[in-house]
């Protein structure tokens, strides 16, 4: 599941919601499964998920983070996506031979629920 991830073992510090591009609410109990969970929960000042039609590995919140303040590993990093093909040659030298890597505009185009939250 997520919280198992590789996230978890690279030690997360802390995990943090970005409200609307200016300010941090900080979840106090950083390692708690719950508050990692609640980055993908329905919240009283958001729409349903439902309503917003986003998939399960989606935070409710497009400007949801999770703050990593250690070294995550780099065994960890499985797959690295570059929004386009001359950024991705920039760095193709530097990438570990054992991660996988490409280019993907899509993964960098807003979310499709964007429309929603350009409104708040």
């Amino acid at each position: 599941n997520r919280y198992d991830s590789a996230i978890h073992k690279a030690k997360l510090k802390k995990y943090g919601v970005r409200l609307l591009g200016t300010q941090v609410e900080a979840i106090d109990k950083a390692e708690d499964r719950n508050a990692f969970e609640n980055l993908f929960a329905d919240h009283p000042d958001y729409p349903k998920r439902e309503q917003l039609h986003i998939p399960d590995f989606y935070p409710t919140n497009p400007q949801a983070e999770v703050l990593v303040f250690d070294t995550i590993p780099v065994e960890y990093i499985k797959y690295i996506y570059f929004e386009n093909m001359s950024t991705h040659s920039k760095y193709i030298d530097v990438i570990s031979q054992a991660t996988d890597s490409t280019w993907n505009p899509t993964l960098f185009a807003p979310r499709k629920d964007w429309e929603f939250w350009q409104t708040r």
